[in-house]
């Protein structure tokens, strides 16, 4: 915003300088022609500003967008960890859990299907959550 408004008095100076030499002669010859360039110019400066200035608008905006979806990816895993580690059955188990735009993939190990399909269920349960990718393996204790 500073560098917005000082591109703005730039541009009035100018234009002041411009007209300023426009009226001490008649419209034509060295003084007009500089006055005139000069106009130009601070037309240029400040299309150049307005167009810097949605711009930076533009970026601002998509940055706040991407912080904010980092936020909830990472809530939204934090709640699913939390679930998890609330599962009697399932605080033992090594699952990992990650979110991206809010689509969750669980990787690891569990001890059956019904285990897998638990976490996944706890998961969807999130809310926030897109979609669940289980990638958890099924890994049997051999005492089974």
């Amino acid at each position: 915003m500073n560098t917005l408004r000082k591109c703005t008095v730039a541009v009035l100076m100018l234009s002041a300088l411009g007209l300023a030499a426009c009226q001490n002669h008649s419209g034509s010859g060295p003084a007009a022609t500089a006055g005139k360039k000069i106009d130009q110019a601070g037309r240029d400066v400040g299309h150049a500003v307005g167009t810097a200035a949605h711009s930076t608008t533009h970026a601002l905006g998509q940055a706040a967008r991407s912080t904010g979806r980092a936020i909830s990816d990472t809530a939204i895993t934090a709640k699913i960890q939390a679930a998890i580690l609330a599962s009697p059955g399932l605080r033992i188990m090594k699952i990992d859990v990650t979110t991206t735009k809010g689509v969750v993939t669980l990787t690891g190990t569990v001890r059956s299907a019904k285990d897998s399909d638990r976490a996944a269920g706890l998961a969807r349960a999130v809310d926030g959550v897109k979609g669940v990718h289980n990638d958890l393996t099924v890994v049997s204790s051999g005492s089974d």
